[in-house]
């Protein structure tokens, strides 16, 4: 095994080679189908060092790439970027968590606010780059004065420039200027680009719910690792 970087546990470098899931990795530790150095391991959980030879049923196996995932909700005014008028920036956020380059994998802008997935995945960046994909995502849009049923009406009535929108109502209980906005698809820019061409200033924009995920727990600024359910969601559906 050639430039591993860091310690995991037997049954995740096994997950991590593609063969089984972290929870099957561990039946097949305890049934002897795995060994280190050439001796049965019958322990999940042993730390495998960077000079172990590990194979399952005699064949040698390495674990693909561990890439990082996570979840930020995103403050506003903070950009992936560090510049001499913001000292904040994404990476600063999530250093605790991790020191890997991470991009957004379906970005807002330093203005916007709210859920922004980081990843170091190329493959999956690249994937989820097309302007063609579809996943949900809900804003939740301030605007600079209040927006009135006629002025709702004609921004889900002009289908042809926003097909993406699926639902645009007022946030019950909340001032009339606050919005919740349901998208499939579609980005914050073209968001922004339908409200000022019917001469409505957004002044928050703040992404609630982005490809099967919510803010559940998460505070402003804070970020979390995302679950092997989400992670597989993100990448086939």
């Amino acid at each position: 095994m050639e430039n591993k970087t860091e310690i995991i546990r037997l049954n995740k470098y096994i997950a991590s080679s593609g063969i089984c899931t972290r929870k099957e990795a561990v039946d097949l530790i305890k049934k002897g189908l795995v060994t280190i150095n050439e001796s049965i391991c019958y322990e999940p959980f042993y730390e495998v060092k960077n000079n172990d030879v590990v194979s399952y049923k005699g064949k040698l196996i390495t674990p693909k790439k561990l890439y990082t995932y996570l979840l930020l909700n995103k403050p506003k005014n903070v950009e992936e970027i560090l510049d001499e008028t913001k000292r904040v920036t994404i990476s600063s956020l999530i250093k605790n968590k991790t020191t890997a380059s991470l991009k957004q994998l379906f970005p807002i802008s330093a203005e916007a606010c709210g859920l922004t997935i980081l990843t170091d995945d190329d493959d999956l960046l690249r994937k989820c780059a097309s302007v063609d994909l579809k996943y949900d995502s809900v804003f939740e849009i301030h605007t600079a004065d209040p927006v009135d049923n006629e002025e709702i009406t004609r921004l889900t009535q002009n289908h042809e420039n926003a097909p993406f929108i699926k639902g645009l109502a007022h946030i019950p209980d909340m001032e009339k200027n606050i919005l919740g906005v349901k998208m499939s698809g579609g980005s914050e820019d073209r968001l922004r680009a339908l409200f000022s061409d019917l001469g409505l200033n957004i002044v928050k924009c703040d992404r609630t719910f982005v490809k099967g995920m919510t803010k559940k727990d998460l505070k402003r600024g804070w970020s979390r690792t995302l679950t092997e359910k989400e992670i597989i969601f993100l990448k086939y559906f």
